[in-house]
């Protein structure tokens, strides 16, 4: 078996990592060593290394941003309660 890293050739970003039957030439298929931990993601650098870029944070869920956003909103209601009912104004 043959292991190559699929790359991206505008960006050298690893798009895949294939085990093969048979040898192959191709200028964004680089072949790997049983040894090399190249993940899909990686970035093939100019001197032929591989770097792992930093995990992206995760983004808060739909669920979580609604809830977000209800709290803000309820806390306005609430503010614009206590001016009614108390004739004042808010801060």
């Amino acid at each position: 078996m043959f292991k190559y890293a699929q790359i991206d050739a505008a960006t050298g970003r690893c798009v895949s990592v294939s085990y093969l039957s048979g040898e192959i030439e191709s200028t964004n298929m680089i072949p790997l060593t049983e040894a090399d931990d190249v993940k899909p993601g990686d970035i093939r650098n100019a001197d032929g290394t591989w770097t792992r870029p930093a995990p992206v944070p995760p983004q808060p869920s739909r669920i979580d941003q609604l809830e977000a956003d209800n709290l803000t909103l309820m806390e306005a209601v609430a503010d614009l309660y206590e001016m009614i009912i108390g004739g004042g104004t808010t801060a």
